[in-house]
């Protein structure tokens, strides 16, 4: 009982500090830990709108509702949201998980950022996809199917999107197919995403794995030569083969395990011994 207690305290105390931890933080590091992945203040659109002036067009409590859970005020049928969302090519802002007080920190940074400073929020400067070469792109495919391993041993791009041309089995069916990634997103915003992994799941495979800059570049350089390859051929994410593949991967084991579980049936004792007593007893009988 004694240890539960303070198993309990401990963990208590855990908790506390981590909250404490983020409280502490100010608005413009929760605004780059958390948004600037996809959005910049006076810098232009990324993967959704520049920032600047927004606590001036939208009321605080709208702000507040559309930071802490986009889709909820999009499915609510709010005009706004849905034009929001429709603009941006329908890419889901995922929720963040911040308190209401770290929201009203971010919108306060974002205020005081005026219509006229620029945001560096960006991690770090990627070189411009129109300097990739074919081997770039080459890299960039073999990384992205998983037949080049990432540096830091990350998971392959192909565990959770899908390419049509990427693998016999096709992709992954956990996200979208990236086909038209580089259209829907533009350079800054697929290379930023990318690099910073906003987006939780993406977050959670990659957060002790980092992807480093330069195979950043080789699949952004990958994706918008699949783009450019494919401007006629529409968006599928085909996860079919996977699904046909372990079926039959399924039937293919319970075969051959129910024909071994036969034999080792049939022969439980030495077959052999068991052969030669049953020799012998037909000769003297």
């Amino acid at each position: 009982m004694k240890f539960i207690t303070v198993s309990f305290t401990i963990l208590l105390q855990f908790v506390l500090l981590v909250s404490s931890s983020l409280q502490a933080q100010s608005g413009e590091e929760i605004f780059k830990l958390k948004c600037s992945p996809c959005h910049t203040i006076g810098k232009g659109k990324l993967v959704g709108p520049d920032l600047s002036g927004v606590t001036k067009r939208r009321e605080e409590a709208w702000l507040m509702k559309f930071i802490k859970s986009s889709q909820t005020v999009v499915n609510s049928g709010d005009e706004n949201a849905k034009k929001i969302f429709e603009e941006f090519n329908k890419v889901v802002m995922p929720d963040p998980g911040l308190s209401d007080p770290e929201i009203k920190k971010v919108l306060t940074y974002i205020e005081s950022q005026g219509g006229s400073v620029v945001s560096e929020t960006i991690v770090s400067k990627i070189r411009p996809l129109s300097e990739a070469t074919p081997d770039n792109y080459e890299k960039g495919k073999k990384l992205f199917s998983g037949e080049l391993r990432l540096v830091n041993d990350g998971a392959p791009c192909v565990s959770c999107h899908n390419i049509p041309e990427v693998t016999a089995l096709g992709g992954g069916n956990l996200a979208l197919d990236l086909t038209h990634s580089f259209s829907k997103l533009s350079e800054g915003g697929l290379t930023n995403i990318i690099q910073t992994q906003p987006f939780p799941v993406m977050n959670m495979a990659f957060v002790n794995n980092p992807i480093t800059d330069e195979e950043v570049f080789d699949i952004a350089a990958y994706l918008k030569g699949v783009d450019a390859a494919n401007q006629n051929v529409q968006q599928t994410n085909q996860p079919i083969n996977f699904l046909y593949s372990g079926i039959g991967g399924l039937f293919l084991l319970l075969f051959v395990f129910g024909g071994l579980w036969h034999n080792r049936r049939k022969r439980s004792v030495n077959f052999e011994i068991y052969k030669r007593q049953e020799d012998y007893i037909r000769k003297n009988s």
